[in-house]
């Protein structure tokens, strides 16, 4: 599934996998499903405040994620 022409442009850091249909960062390895808006890390699906709040509290992740 390719992004349509409605489709926003992906912020820096997501790719748009075309195999897959998602957009991905090879930073995290975490990939976005845009249809539904979640994320995929740790091996499940997760909304976008399940996510934030998974990663808020590491030092290492920024606080506020940006999603494409």
């Amino acid at each position: 599934m390719m992004p349509s022409s409605s489709t926003p442009a992906p912020r820096p850091g997501w790719v748009f996998d075309g195999g897959s249909g998602y957009y991905h960062n090879p930073a995290s390895g975490v990939y976005f499903d845009q249809q539904r808006s979640l994320y995929h890390a740790g091996g499940r699906w997760l909304s976008h405040a399940e996510y934030t709040s998974m990663f808020s509290t590491s030092t290492t992740a920024p606080a506020h994620v940006v999603h494409p």
